[in-house]
C-alpha cells in the first residue's frame, strides 16, 4: 500500500470532488477538489494513483469530510492510503496475491475465512487471514483474531 499526502490550498468552501485531475503529470481519479476561491486544491507529493471511488470534501479550511482510507493531518493536509485495486473489492492487489486471492475477482472479498470475518475484514484490520497475525513469528496455529459475542 502506498501513501499519498495532499494539502488544501486556498480558503473557503469546496464542492464535491470531480471525476479526475492531473497533478504533477499524474492523473488522480476522483481526486480533484474545486474551491469556491481557488481552482486547484490538492497538491501531490508523490506520483501515485488515488483508488477509484476515493472521495474527499473540504467544507472549509477546518472542516474536512473524508471517506475510509483518508485521515486528517495537521495544517489542513490529508493523508490517503492508496490502494492498487483492479477489481474494486476494497483490497490491495498485492495483498490479495500474497494471500492466495485473485486480484481480478471482486467476489473473494466477501468470502468468510474464520471468526465470522471476510477477507475484506482481515485486510481492513491489517491481520493475516491465514491463521496468525502478520507480525507474529513461528506459531501459525494461533488464530489471528478471536471474537466473543454475548449470548442471549
Amino acid at each position: 500500500m502506498k501513501m499519498f499526502l495532499g494539502a488544501l490550498i486556498g480558503f473557503g468552501l469546496a464542492t464535491a470532488l470531480s471525476a479526475q485531475v492531473t497533478i504533477e503529470n499524474v492523473t488522480y481519479p476522483n481526486a480533484s477538489v474545486k474551491s469556491v476561491h481557488s481552482a486547484s486544491a490538492i497538491v501531490a507529493r508523490s506520483a501515485v494513483s488515488v483508488a477509484s471511488g476515493a472521495d474527499v470534501k473540504f467544507r472549509s479550511q477546518t472542516a474536512v469530510i473524508l471517506q475510509p482510507g483518508f485521515s486528517v493531518a495537521s495544517g489542513g493536509a490529508f493523508r490517503a492510503s492508496i490502494v492498487n485495486d483492479s477489481d474494486g473489492d476494497g483490497m490491495d492487489d498485492d495483498w490479495e496475491v500474497e494471500h492466495g486471492l485473485n486480484p481480478t475477482n471482486p467476489a473473494d472479498a466477501a468470502t468468510v475465512v474464520g471468526n465470522d470475518l471476510t477477507y475484506l475484514d482481515y485486510y481492513r484490520l491489517g491481520l493475516n487471514p491465514l491463521g496468525s497475525p502478520a507480525i507474529e513469528t513461528g506459531d501459525t496455529n494461533t488464530p489471528a483474531l478471536q471474537i466473543h459475542r454475548p449470548t442471549k
